[in-house]
């Protein structure tokens, strides 16, 4: 059968085509009965370089999916809406408003509270952490066995007494009785304290906008250390450049307590049992 096609042999060529149609040297590959092409078209879908063919064929660029539903940062509610991340900003607490990042803000005086007073979320006014009352020992519970501080005093011949009271805070608890109330009138109180083991006074000044223990001792130093157990602290502001309180006693009580712009931490707490009531730092 070689050379059926070549152009020397034009009439054999012809004769062989009639009887062998669709079987010679045409490339096309005939259908007899129709006469139709029977090879089948495909289209291939082509991305770029950088982009992914997907199965549903389309080209997938480099970063975020096509079919993501919310962007970045949020998340696809049922209502068909995408959810910023963060706190919804109708369900902040009592207290609190959205701040427009999605989270929230404590609702609060627009200005900072002085020493001694004191807001909580949700209120737009400073109060007194504790009353002043009147008269230079205020509101202070006096019994008879009292110990009296008043750093004004300019006597030399102090006792504890109302009349003749003692010049610093640490005086007047080294001088009471267990369970005695050591009284501390208005003024700054540049001491750091200590209330030893097995002395369980309550130290209670006029209150914290008043009265301030301040503490010289350095970063390491509480301005107060309590060491007894059942001891008390009431009504004073307490800062310096250390730390504010240092607790090691059990049954310590805490009330009405402003520890404020100390160097270090506000309290610390050494496997001992702290109660506080209505404390502010």
């Amino acid at each position: 059968m070689r050379g059926f096609c070549r152009p020397g042999f034009a009439a054999f060529s012809t004769l062989l085509a009639a009887a062998t149609a669709g079987f010679g040297c045409d490339p096309a590959d005939t259908d007899e009965t129709t006469g139709s092409s029977s090879a089948e078209t495909t289209t291939t879908v082509e991305c770029a370089v950088n982009e992914t063919l997907l199965a549903d064929g389309r080209c997938q660029p480099p970063g975020l999916p096509l079919d993501m539903p919310c962007p970045p940062g949020e998340a696809p509610l049922e209502s068909g809406t995408c959810q910023a991340a963060g706190v919804p900003p109708d369900e902040c607490g009592d207290g609190f408003e959205a701040d427009g990042k999605g989270g929230c803000q404590p609702i609060l005086p627009s200005d900072k509270c002085p020493d001694g007073w004191m807001a909580i979320p949700g209120e737009t006014q400073c109060h007194e952490v504790a009353p002043c009352g009147n008269g230079t020992w205020g509101e202070i519970p006096v019994e008879s066995d009292t110990q009296f501080v008043d750093g004004s005093y300019q006597g030399q011949d102090s006792d504890g007494s109302q009349n003749k009271p003692w010049k610093t805070i640490q005086a007047g608890v080294d001088a009471a009785a267990d369970g005695a109330v050591v009284a501390v009138a208005a003024g700054v109180y540049q001491e750091n304290l200590t209330i030893p083991p097995n002395d369980p006074i309550k130290l209670w000044g006029r209150c914290p906008s008043m009265v301030t223990v301040e503490g010289v001792a350095g970063s390491n130093t509480p301005a107060i250390v309590v060491l007894a157990d059942n001891a008390e602290v009431h009504n004073l502001g307490v800062t310096g450049n250390g730390i504010g309180a240092g607790i090691a006693g059990s049954n310590v009580l805490f009330e009405k307590v402003h520890i404020r712009d100390t160097v270090s931490v506000g309290i610390v707490v050494d496997g001992a049992d702290l109660r506080v009531k209505r404390i502010a730092f």
